[in-house]
């Protein structure tokens, strides 16, 4: 199967309602937020790739457009989100499959690395495909006050243009996505 990589502002409706029933599934935690955008914590999709059967999305990654503060360095991020597959497809490596087009196409976009926040079980997952875990400091923003990353939540990044992080604290100017 060959994903289908969209920028956002050219996606069609059948997709996103496709893409939402898809999140409605996999998060069912979620499904009052889901069946009305595809979107987390006030971000929205930048880049969007699904894998389709059928006329309906099987697998799904986006990437928001986020600059982020690492040490004294600012860095575009692509910020992955909303990773799924439906079930009756998983243990078939399409989460890679979304998850590889979604970061060439952020690398073709001049993005320097590729960022995600997970549990640790799924770290592990994530890892079979060159993320990388971030072992220092991660500070988000909730309702205007910094506060340290959620002690569940894992922080990995992507090397895209930049190879290695630079030196220093991780800042996101904002909450997690």
């Amino acid at each position: 199967m060959t994903p289908r990589v969209i920028n956002e502002p050219h996606i069609d409706r059948r997709t996103d309602q496709s893409i939402r029933h898809g999140l409605c599934v996999c998060f069912p935690d979620d499904v009052e937020f889901y069946s009305k955008t595809r979107g987390w914590n006030q971000y929205d999709p930048h880049i969007t790739t699904v894998l389709e059967q059928g006329g309906r999305v099987i697998a799904h990654a986006a990437a928001i457009d986020k600059s982020i503060m690492v040490g004294d360095k600012a860095l575009r991020a692509a910020g992955i989100m909303n990773v799924f597959v439906l079930p009756g497809f998983r243990k078939k490596g399409y989460a890679h499959v979304v998850l590889r087009a979604a970061l060439g196409e952020a690398e073709r976009q001049g993005f320097d690395i590729g960022f995600l926040f997970c549990k640790e079980w799924l770290a592990q997952v994530y890892k079979t495909s060159g993320w990388k875990k971030i072992k220092r400091p991660v500070t988000r923003v909730v309702a205007g006050r910094e506060r340290p990353l959620r002690r569940h939540i894992i922080s990995l990044y992507y090397p895209l243009r930049m190879k290695t992080l630079p030196p220093g604290d991780i800042h996101l100017g904002g909450n997690e996505w």
